[in-house]
């Protein structure tokens, strides 16, 4: 029997989409706020090992949301918006005396997955 799925060799439909972006967004935010408190915890024994960790988790998440911008696109004809969420990440880690362009990066590269695109209204 043949179901339909939300995940093909087309790209992903939009509410998986969703899910698989906006639960890394919300988390890039709540390991921004614990890095701060993962720093002190190193300080405090010793190990100074957490600013690294909090960065490194930041990098993952931000390749988690490019890997599902990349997908979707493939759906949308929009591949280029996995480019959002990777330079979004490279303020949010290494630049992040920047306000607000991780966001915004972000927030565009959401608005554009949500799309329908070209690509799929030409089918």
């Amino acid at each position: 029997m043949n179901q339909p799925s939300t995940w093909s060799a087309r790209g992903m439909s939009k509410g998986v989409f969703l899910a698989m972006f906006l639960i890394p967004f919300v988390l890039t935010y709540v390991v921004g706020w614990l890095s701060p408190l993962i720093g002190l915890v190193g300080v405090a024994t010793g190990d100074g090992g957490g600013w690294i960790a909090s960065k490194l988790v930041h990098a993952v998440l931000y390749i988690w949301m490019a890997g599902a911008s990349w997908a979707r696109g493939a759906a949308n004809g929009s591949k280029w918006a996995a480019a959002l969420p990777l330079t979004a990440g490279v303020f949010d880690v290494f630049l992040a005396f920047v306000p607000f362009v991780p966001t915004v990066l972000n927030i565009v590269a959401l608005v554009v997955g949500v799309q329908n695109g070209r690509a799929a209204a030409a089918r």
